[in-house]
This record gives C-alpha cells, sequence and structure tokens, in this order.
C-alpha cells in the first residue's frame, strides 16, 4: 500500500516524500509521514488533499481558472458561460469560475453540463448556444465560454456551439489545463482559443535537458517531480 510504503521510506531515513499522484492516497502517506514531521510534496489538483502535512505541487482547477479569466478580463470579457462534463472536476471549475467573475465584476450568464463521455450533447449545446449568441449581440466582444475538457471530448464539444451558430470570431473559447495538448488545434473552432500553461520557452529547455541525460521524452508529470525534488532538497538542507 502506499502508506506502507510511505513507512518504509521513513524508515529509511526519508526526511520529505514526493508523491502520491492520487487525492485518496494523500492522507494516508501523510499520516505515515507525520511520525517524523516530513513533509508530503503531493501532486494531485484536488484541493481537499491539502494539509496535516501535506502539499499540493500542483496546478489546481482554481489557480487555472484565476489565470484564465484574468487574461480574458484584460480582453475585455465580462460575461461567461461554461460548458463541460458533469464531473466533480467540472463542479470544481464551475464554482472557480463564479468566484473568479464575481471578484471582477463579471457575470456568469450560463452553464451547461453533459454527461462525461457524452460525444454529442447537442440539447445542451443548443441551450447553451441560445444564451451566448444573444448576449453577443447585447455586448459583442464581451463574451467567452469556458470548456473545461482535454483530448477528443473537447474537439467534439467545442465543435458543437459553432455548429449552432456561436461564432469563435466574436466569442471567445477558453480552457483549462486540460488544453495543454498538441492535438488541440485539430479543432477549427478552437484557433484563437486561450488555456492557462507553463512558459513554453522554460518548459522547452526543461525537456531539451530531460532528453540529454536520460535520452527520452519526459512524461507529463516530469516538470512537478523536478520542482518538487529541488524543493525537497532545499527543505532537507
Amino acid at each position: 500500500t502506499v502508506a506502507a510504503a510511505a513507512k518504509e521510506a521513513i524508515a529509511d531515513g526519508a526526511v520529505a516524500v514526493i508523491g502520491p499522484l492520487f487525492a485518496q492516497h494523500v492522507a494516508p502517506v501523510a499520516n505515515a509521514s507525520a511520525q517524523v514531521r516530513a513533509p508530503v510534496l503531493a501532486f494531485s489538483t484536488d484541493v481537499s488533499a491539502n494539509g496535516q502535512g501535506a502539499y499540493l505541487v500542483s496546478l489546481t482547477p482554481k489557480t487555472e481558472v484565476e489565470r484564465i479569466v484574468d487574461w480574458a478580463a484584460a480582453q475585455g470579457v465580462t460575461r461567461f458561460a461554461m460548458f463541460g462534463p458533469d464531473t466533480p472536476y467540472g463542479r470544481t471549475v464551475e464554482q472557480a469560475l463564479r468566484a473568479q467573475v464575481a471578484t471582477r465584476g463579471g457575470l456568469v450568464i450560463a452553464t451547461e453540463y453533459y454527461a462525461a463521455g457524452d460525444t454529442s450533447p447537442q440539447v445542451q449545446a443548443r441551450r447553451l448556444a441560445s444564451v451566448v449568441k444573444a448576449e453577443n449581440q447585447a455586448s459583442p466582444g464581451k463574451v467567452a465560454v469556458l470548456i473545461p475538457e482535454r483530448g477528443i471530448q473537447l474537439r467534439t464539444a467545442a465543435s458543437l456551439l459553432p455548429y449552432f451558430d456561436v461564432n469563435p470570431r466574436q466569442v471567445k473559447f477558453l480552457g483549462t489545463g486540460a488544453w495543454n495538448d498538441p492535438d488541440v488545434w485539430r479543432e477549427p473552432s478552437l484557433f484563437g482559443g486561450a488555456f492557462p500553461a507553463p512558459d513554453p520557452a522554460a518548459l522547452a529547455d526543461f525537456e531539451k535537458r530531460y532528453q540529454t541525460i536520460f535520452g527520452e521524452t519526459p512524461p507529463r508529470l516530469a516538470s512537478f517531480g523536478y520542482d518538487a525534488g529541488a524543493l525537497a532538497a532545499n527543505l532537507a538542507k
């Protein structure tokens, strides 16, 4: 178990624990590490896992939404809608969106959820499109739609809004870090969209150094592991 692995590491003299990946594993590891007050640097994006000696070395939905809303507001957007999956992640993003928009004096004009994995949520897309189009006519250039999805599901959901006459050249399409995928631009309606992500130049430099040392492309979480390792080394000093 993860708790047993943590206890073994502590017995071997570990002064910090890097990981685990999933929220449900953080508490058992933190409990095992508490006996020597070793901090746990976990990679979960579930903020409920934070605390009692565990710290999240990751980008949370709240952080990502705050960044993208900041950017959109700077572009003049004051009306926000959301089109996303009916999942704990989708609900968390909506809460963050409402909180961040409210602090900037904007409005969340509509939210439409679809069942996770629904490859053609046309009913929900039609309803959302109706509200977005009307709002764009009343406040042109001030409307954005946040789509917290990834991969094929993102491209499918995003394509439905233009199908129901939402013009991506007039309405900004926004995303979370889940958009950070080279294949995202295979969907034309996402051209001109925006999402929060690490500085590409810094990430490219890290990937180049990783490739030189290990002879392979770094996995998706490698940069988080590097940061956590650097933090743990400093704490150990």
